[in-house]
């Protein structure tokens, strides 16, 4: 009888050892559990908050500078050029300036920088040398719209639309004094025309009307 009595009492004893373990067990995978919950909401929280920086830069695979952003964007070490510039450019592995968004003062022909005419909002690509082969900008100065296609020395084609008048130019590609070009071109100044001249920069055909302006009311 108390051999049995003993017996049991051994039984309960593992049984509840046993059963201590499993508690401590389940507590520790709750814990785990809340922790791993907690820093999902944590990720969660940080990525849906507003991030607010005065510039920013991104890095390739290799920890180079490739994207530059800020007003101004930031200085890079890898960069060639280092006028200041407001808004989002893109760097080649080279460091030279590819494509840019936003609002810059100068421009890149023949890897010579040279000052805008105005520094007008806008896209800007750039080719392997880093000189600008297009854009398309709005000069606030003017109140025009301009998108130009560019030779590597220069001005290929130019397309403006602005109050009063509308052209186009297309130049040769050649930046000489003589240098042949073709520009098309309408006014509405109160005696609305469509014209026509080919020459070149220092001499200019007389224009040839396409389309007679409009009789007056």
């Amino acid at each position: 009888m108390e051999e049995e009595l003993l017996e049991r009492i051994n039984r309960l004893e593992r049984e509840l050892k046993s059963a201590k373990y499993l508690f401590i067990f389940l507590i520790l995978m709750f814990i785990m559990l809340a922790y791993q919950y907690l820093s999902v909401q944590r990720k969660r929280s940080v990525s849906a908050d507003l991030v607010r920086t005065r510039s920013l830069i991104l890095v390739d695979n290799e920890g180079m500078d490739a994207v530059l952003m800020g007003y101004p964007v930031p200085s890079s070490e890898k960069r060639i050029r280092n006028e200041p510039m407001d808004g989002i450019l893109m760097l080649d592995r080279n460091g030279n300036d590819r494509i840019f968004m936003g609002r810059t003062e100068s421009l890149q022909k023949k890897g010579e920088l040279y000052n805008r005419i105005d520094a007008g909002w806008g896209y800007l690509v750039n080719d392997r040398d880093g000189n600008e082969r297009g854009n398309l900008s709005i000069l606030d100065s003017l109140n025009s719209m301009v998108l130009g296609l560019n030779y590597p020395v220069g001005e290929g084609i130019m397309l403006v639309s602005q109050p009063g008048s509308s052209f186009m130019v297309i130049n040769a590609d050649s930046d000489g004094p003589q240098r042949e070009r073709i520009i098309l071109k309408n006014e509405q100044n109160g005696n609305e025309r469509t014209f026509l001249q080919i020459g070149n920069k220092n001499e200019v055909n007389e224009p040839v009307i396409i389309r007679p302006g409009l009789p007056e009311k």
